[in-house]
Parts: C-alpha cells; sequence; structure tokens
C-alpha cells in the first residue's frame, strides 16, 4: 500500500499545496488564499511542512520575570479569551 503523503517533508511547498489541494474540497478562490510567494521561502526555513502562512493576531504577555529579569513574551493565536 502506498500512501500518497510520503515522504511529504521532502517535497516543495508548491507539490505540497498541490497534494493538499488535491484532496480537500477547497475552492479555486479558496485554495488562492494559501498562495504568497513572498513568504512561502520564509515559512518553509521555519516551519515543518509548510505549505502556506496566514495571518493570526499577534500579543504580548508582559509582567513575566525569567532568570531574574523582566521579559515580554510575544504569542500568537487563532483562539479568542
Amino acid at each position: 500500500m502506498t500512501f500518497k503523503f510520503s515522504k511529504f517533508h521532502e517535497r516543495t511547498i508548491e507539490e505540497r499545496k498541490e497534494l493538499i489541494f488535491s484532496t480537500s474540497r477547497l475552492k479555486k478562490e479558496e485554495q488562492q488564499l494559501f498562495e504568497n510567494e513572498q513568504y512561502d521561502q520564509l515559512s518553509d526555513q521555519l516551519v515543518e511542512n509548510a505549505f502556506g502562512v496566514m495571518e493570526i493576531p499577534l500579543g504580548a504577555a508582559v509582567n513575566f520575570v525569567v532568570n531574574g529579569q523582566e521579559r515580554i513574551i510575544p504569542m500568537a493565536t487563532e483562539e479568542s479569551q
């Protein structure tokens, strides 16, 4: 039995998108929401199995002390309070 996602991590972002879209019910206009050539290469370096980017709110956790120093901790999440 072969699995179509075999060696997914070795594929290019474009190949990953094609594979994901071919197995999804997304319409062409919905698939285009994942297109962002400007960030494709960067996201592939930052995240395993990258196939696109999406903007989510960026917040800050404040008043944390780490190793005796005050720190601001950035957070990105898609969930509300």
